[in-house]
C-alpha cells in the first residue's frame, strides 16, 4: 500500500491510500490518524478499468481542501481522470503540517519489493485557484468587430485587420484622416465599482503635432453619464506619451504624469476603483506599461462613480494635426485581478519617464500621498471636464450591435 501523507503534525496526519491487490486491482481510501488511532474515512473505492502489473508506472494525485479529501490514480499512458474518491471528514485535522510518502507491504510474501518515486510535488490550494472570468475579451481573431456591442467605424476606418495584428493573426486598425471619433465600445460592464482592462497598443508612426492629445480608452458611467476614467495619447518634445486620469464625484480630473513610449507595440493595463463609501476618499487609478506600474493615483473622492461601458480607439478630441493609423489588440477586462501580458509578442522597451514634468508643457504638482510610491508616479494635474466628456460620444456613425455576443477570452493568447 502507498500512502500520500498530508497535515502531518505531532503524529497526527491524513493518509491518502492507494492499495494494490495481488491481482492488480487498485483501491483508494483516506485515513485520519489522530493520537495513534487510524480511522478510515469511508469504504475503499476501486479505480475503474485499471489493472496494475510489475514495471508499470502509477500516477497519483491527492488534494485536501478544508475538510474535503480527494484522490485519483491512473497508469502512465492513460488520460488523467476526474477525482475518483471524494470524502468529507466530520472531525477534520486543521493544524498545518508536513507532507510525504509512506509504504506498507501488508500480507505480501514475495519480498523484497522495490518501489521508486519521482515527480513529487506539493503546492497550496491557492496555486490552483480558477482564474477570474473576464467581463469581456476580444483579440479580433474573428476577423471582424462583431464581438463589440458598440461600433463607430465611419465606414471602414475601424476594422479588424491583419496589418494591425500584435497578437495572433488580427488586430484592430484605427485609420484617422479627420477629427471624427472612431472607436469600438463594450457595454457588458454593469455599474462596476472596480474595473480593470488590458490591451496592446502600437502608435504605428502616426503623425501628431507637438501638444496634440486625444483619448484612446475611456470608461463611462452609462449611456448618458460622464466619463469616469481615460487613457490619453499625446505627442510632446517629439515623443509619444501616455497618461491616465480619473474623475471625482464632481467635474474635476486627477491626471498622472506623462510617460513616453516608443513607436512599437506596448502592453497597457489600467486598474480603476471607486471609493468604498462616501467620505472614504480611497478611489484610485493605476497604469502599467509593459508590465511596469508607472501611475498610481490615490485618495480620490469618487464613491458615486461606476464603470458601465468603455470605448477603445480614437474616442474624442482628435486634433487636426493627428493623422494616420494605429493599432489595438488583445483586449481583456476583469473586475478585480491583475491581467498581465498576453503571450506571443515581444514588447518594446519603455522609455525613461520625464525627469521634469514641465517638459510636457503642463503645470504639475506633487501629491503628498503614499511615501512608498516613487516620486515620478505621483505627479498629477487637476483640470475640469470638457463638455464632450460629460456624456459618451454619440456621432452619427455609431452602431448598436443587436446580435447575441459571447464574451470569451482568446485562448490563443
Amino acid at each position: 500500500m502507498l500512502y500520500y501523507v498530508t497535515r502531518s503534525n505531532a503524529g497526527n496526519e491524513y493518509r491518502s491510500e492507494v492499495n494494490i491487490t495481488p491481482d492488480g486491482k487498485i483501491y483508494l481510501r483516506a485515513h485520519r490518524i489522530l493520537n495513534g488511532i487510524d480511522t478510515p474515512l469511508s469504504n475503499s473505492v476501486q479505480v475503474p478499468d485499471t489493472t496494475f502489473s510489475a514495471s508499470k508506472q502509477i500516477w497519483m494525485r491527492t488534494q485536501i481542501d478544508g475538510s474535503t479529501l480527494r484522490i485519483k490514480c491512473w497508469l502512465s499512458g492513460q488520460q488523467e481522470p476526474d477525482w475518483q474518491y471524494v470524502v468529507d471528514d466530520p472531525a477534520p485535522l486543521t493544524r498545518a503540517g508536513s507532507v510525504g510518502m509512506r509504504l506498507a507491504l501488508g500480507a505480501a510474501t514475495n519480498t523484497p519489493i522495490k518501489f521508486t518515486f519521482g515527480n513529487f510535488k506539493a503546492r497550496p490550494m491557492s496555486a490552483l485557484a480558477v482564474p477570474e472570468k473576464p467581463i469581456f475579451a476580444d483579440g479580433f481573431e474573428s476577423g471582424d468587430l462583431r464581438a463589440w456591442g458598440i461600433r463607430a467605424t465611419n465606414g471602414t476606418n475601424v476594422s479588424a485587420n491583419t496589418s494591425a495584428a500584435l497578437i495572433g493573426a488580427y488586430g484592430m486598425r484605427d485609420l484617422i484622416y479627420g477629427n471624427t471619433a472612431i472607436y469600438v465600445g463594450d457595454d457588458s460592464p454593469s455599474a462596476e465599482p472596480h474595473y480593470r482592462a488590458r490591451f496592446y497598443f502600437d502608435p504605428n508612426s502616426i503623425t501628431m503635432n507637438s501638444n496634440d492629445v486625444h483619448t484612446i480608452f475611456a470608461g463611462y458611467g452609462g449611456a448618458n453619464l460622464p466619463m469616469v476614467l481615460k487613457l490619453e495619447l499625446g505627442s510632446f518634445t517629439g515623443a509619444y506619451q501616455l497618461r491616465v486620469s480619473l474623475n471625482n464625484d464632481g467635474t474635476t480630473w486627477r491626471s498622472s504624469a506623462w510617460f513616453p513610449i516608443s513607436d512599437a507595440a506596448h502592453d497597457l493595463e489600467v486598474d480603476w476603483r471607486a471609493a468604498t463609501t462616501a467620505g472614504a476618499n480611497d478611489g484610485s487609478l493605476s497604469m502599467w506599461i509593459d508590465g511596469v506600474q508607472l501611475a498610481n493615483l490615490i485618495g480620490i473622492d469618487n464613491d458615486t462613480r461606476r464603470v458601465d461601458r468603455i470605448y477603445l480607439g480614437a474616442v474624442n478630441a482628435v486634433d487636426s494635426g493627428t493623422r494616420g493609423s494605429y493599432f489595438f489588440d488583445a483586449f481583456e477586462s476583469r473586475r478585480t485581478t491583475f491581467i498581465g501580458p498576453a503571450t506571443g509578442i515581444a514588447t518594446a522597451a519603455l522609455l525613461e519617464p520625464l525627469a521634469d514634468p514641465e517638459e510636457s508643457g503642463l503645470e504639475s504638482n506633487v501629491y503628498e500621498g503614499d511615501p512608498e510610491v516613487p516620486a515620478e508616479w505621483s505627479i498629477w494635474t487637476e483640470e475640469e471636464m470638457t463638455p464632450d466628456e460629460m456624456t459618451p460620444p454619440q456621432p452619427d456613425n455609431e452602431e448598436q450591435n443587436t446580435q447575441p455576443r459571447l464574451y470569451l477570452p482568446q485562448l490563443s493568447h
